[in-house]
């Protein structure tokens, strides 16, 4: 993989190489934010299409996310969204939420409990990847399973909307299709997942992790827990 990094600098958070775009955006999360970084990043996971008319998803890498249920995917998939939510102080939460923080305290807890919604998203994922696989992972048919669902879905189109990018993909001529199939697999410029990933377990559990507290609050919505 070939990789160029663009360091969150003392200049501000923005790459001249991007023309200007900044790394941090306003609503990231400010202690995460030195932690930003750029890389270039060739996706993987176009179809590969055979002569015979047959197909299948190719997985170079050394994790695998895709394919028939095992306990080496669902490592995979645990390994980047355990540990989601971790608690914040209050000073981080009025600084995200403004006056509406005191909603989010949690008592169980003894804190506000946040998280970082890329990995949230991520989770999101999982469960509709695992829905395609109903015998391996029984899940309720209960309705707030589907309600749930249809959040993810939702909420994973936001995202993709929000970020935007605008990365050029090309289509190839595919013979036995008898017209062009998209090429996915091209170099994107992507956050440094794995630093981010780094930070938010050292929260979690970790150097960096805030204590519980034996303050009670009594604001409107206690409660209301609705981490997933």
């Amino acid at each position: 993989m070939t990789s160029s990094v663009l360091q969150y600098g003392h200049r501000g958070p923005w790459s001249r190489d991007a023309g200007e775009f900044p790394l941090a955006r306003p609503t990231d999360f400010k202690p995460l934010r030195s932690e930003i970084e750029t890389e270039i990043v060739t996706f993987t996971g176009a179809p590969v299409f055979m002569e015979n008319g047959t197909f299948y998803v190719p997985n170079p890498g050394d994790k695998t996310y895709i394919g028939e249920p095992s306990p080496e995917i669902d490592e995979a998939w645990e390994e980047i969204t355990a540990g989601r939510y971790f608690l914040i102080t209050a000073e981080e939460a009025t600084d995200a939420f403004g006056s509406a923080s005191d909603l989010y305290w949690n008592d169980k807890v003894g804190g506000y409990m946040a998280g970082i919604d890329m990995f949230h998203a991520l989770h999101c994922l999982n469960r509709l990847r695992q829905a395609f696989w109903p015998d391996y992972y029984p899940q309720s048919t209960h309705h707030n399973t589907y309600i749930h669902r249809e959040h993810c879905i939702d909420h994973i189109r936001q995202m993709l909307m929000c970020h935007g990018d605008m990365t050029l993909i090309p289509t190839e001529w595919t013979g036995f299709l008898g017209r062009n199939y998209v090429n996915s697999d091209v170099p994107h410029t992507c956050r440094n997942f794995g630093k981010l990933r780094d930070w938010v377990v050292s929260r979690h559990n970790g150097s960096r992790t805030v204590p519980e507290s034996d303050e009670k609050h009594h604001a409107k919505g206690h409660g209301l827990h609705r981490e997933h």
